[in-house]
Formats: structure tokens, C-alpha cells, sequence
């Protein structure tokens, strides 16, 4: 009997990653503007801070020159990511004169830089772990309290989302890439085929579509309702997703930007869930592009 549910669950979640053949307009098309021509030399340094006494490593990167406060993106890596997987997107905004942080979130892989257990990590310990960081940073003399902007990445995506939808007038925009809003969708499908929804029914530990995950996880996850939360935040919103995303369907961010009532959603033909050199240089403009708009 195992074996078929596994098999109904894994035809269940094809089913739902399948891309969307929706015509429906992605968002409101902007105007492009022209990113500014300056370009300044970076500085990398490691900056940490604590949620509950347990560190949260990370490393922020700076204009050298820029003087005065200025805006920072703080940048959320994926489930089982790592900071570095952002410091790309960090370094190429710090050159426009844009501060960056990247970190690595409590128990949030095996090979992370921060404290805390994999085990106990959930995305309400990540959206905790995120407060965290935006406490620090706003204490920091170089730290604009005013353009504050969130980054994420797949589940960092819809951390930040989350958080946003929680403390909006922190925010200033939002930069979101292949967000994993679809996360407490397939843990519920999973839980319900699998075990009728009784969470205490489940092993220790699960994997699901190559990821392991233990009960904290997946209790956590199935109390989040992503759409019905994320339209609390009303602030400017880019999201950039591929159309061959096979993790988190496309389909998933042309709901969000309905949920959202300032929000532009990008296609990136031919990119998958994490963008290859070309769709990273593309991410990278866009991201420029939509954060000059908002400073102008």
C-alpha cells in the first residue's frame, strides 16, 4: 500500500508542476530605465548577529566610496542553500552602490556557517531567523532605514514574502527569484496521501522530490497559507521565474502577482528552478533595473 500511495503522491506532483499554459498577462509591463554608469569597487566582510543565542552568520558587501546611508538588500538562499549562493547578486548591486547581505539561516543545511540543527528548521524559524537580520542591519550607521529592500531565493522567496506580508512598513520593495510559494501546497499533499494528514503518523524523517524532512518542517509548513498572506504587503514587488521551473511551477508566481496589488513577474524563457550565467545576468539587470526606478 506504501508503495502506491508513493506512487499516487508522485503523479499528484507532477501534476502540479506541470508549467501553466495560462495567456493571462504576467504583470504590469514597466518602462526600462537606464541603470546608473557609475560603478564602484567592493568590500566583503563578515557581519553576524543571534536569534535565541544561536548565531546567524553572514557577510555583507559594500561600495567603497559611497558615503552616507544607502540602501541595503538583504538576500534569503533556498532550502538546503547557503549564503554564497547570493553573494553574486550582492556583489554586482554593491558595484551600483548598493549595500548587500547575505546569510546563511539557522539549521539551514548541513554545511551552513550558522548555528542550530537542520532538524529543527522550518520556514517560520527562517522567517524568525530573517527578522533577526533586518534588526541588525537597520542598527547599522550605513543602513538608509528607508530602503530596506528582500531578496530570496525558492524558499527564501517565500520567506521574505512572508515576512514582508508581516512587517510591511520595514520594506521597501522586494526582489523575488523562482519563490516557493507551492512549499505548503506539496507538504500537504504529501502528509494527506501518505499518512491521511496525521503529521504524528509520519517517520522522523521523509524525503520528498530529493529532499529530506523532519516533522518540525512539515508541522510548520502546513499552518502557511502563502496567497492569502503575501497581498498584506503592498509595496513594489519584482518576481523573476523561469518556464521550465519543474520544482516550482511558473504558474505558482502568476498566482502570486494576482495576490499582489503592486507586482511585475518576469519570464525568463528556458530557465529552470535556479538560473543558469546567462539568466543570473539577466536576474541581475532586472533587479538593477526595478531598484534605480524605486531611487529615482
Amino acid at each position: 500500500m506504501k508503495r502506491i500511495a508513493t506512487y499516487l503522491l508522485l503523479i499528484l506532483l507532477w501534476i502540479m508542476v506541470v508549467p501553466s499554459c495560462s495567456k493571462d498577462p504576467a504583470g504590469t509591463e514597466e518602462e526600462t530605465v537606464e541603470i546608473p554608469s557609475r560603478t564602484y569597487s567592493i568590500t566583503t566582510e563578515e557581519l553576524s548577529c543571534s536569534r535565541d543565542g544561536i548565531k546567524i552568520y553572514g557577510k555583507l558587501v559594500l561600495p567603497e566610496g559611497r558615503d552616507g546611508r544607502m540602501p541595503v538588500v538583504i538576500f534569503s538562499h533556498g532550502l538546503l542553500g547557503h549564503h554564497t549562493d547570493c553573494l553574486p547578486y550582492a556583489e554586482a548591486l554593491a558595484r551600483k552602490g548598493y549595500a548587500g547581505y547575505c546569510f546563511d539561516f539557522i539549521g539551514g543545511s548541513l554545511a551552513n556557517l550558522s548555528g542550530g540543527s537542520y532538524k529543527q528548521m522550518s520556514i517560520l524559524t527562517e522567517m524568525e531567523d530573517l527578522r533577526a537580520v533586518m534588526d541588525m542591519i537597520e542598527k547599522q550607521g550605513f543602513t538608509d532605514k528607508n530602503q530596506i529592500y528582500l531578496a530570496g531565493a525558492s524558499q527564501g522567496g517565500l520567506v521574505s514574502a512572508m515576512v514582508a506580508a508581516a512587517q510591511p512598513s520595514r520594506i521597501r520593495g522586494m526582489i523575488q527569484m523562482f519563490p516557493a510559494f507551492n512549499i505548503p501546497e506539496l507538504v500537504s499533499s504529501y502528509l494527506f496521501i501518505l499518512y491521511k494528514g496525521d503529521v504524528s503518523a509520519m517517520p522522523e524523517s521523509t524525503s520528498l522530490l530529493g529532499f529530506t524532512f523532519y516533522k518540525k518542517y512539515v508541522e510548520d509548513a502546513i499552518t502557511i497559507d502563502p496567497y492569502a498572506e503575501i497581498g498584506k504587503y503592498e509595496g513594489p514587488v519584482l518576481i523573476l521565474h523561469g518556464d521550465k521551473d519543474l520544482l516550482v511551477p511558473y504558474s505558482s508566481s502568476e498566482k502570486a502577482v494576482k495576490a499582489y496589488k503592486n507586482a511585475t513577474l518576469q519570464k525568463f524563457e528556458g530557465q529552470g528552478h535556479g538560473f543558469d550565467e546567462q539568466g543570473t545576468e539577466k536576474a541581475i539587470t532586472s533587479s538593477l533595473e526595478f531598484l534605480t526606478r524605486l531611487n529615482k
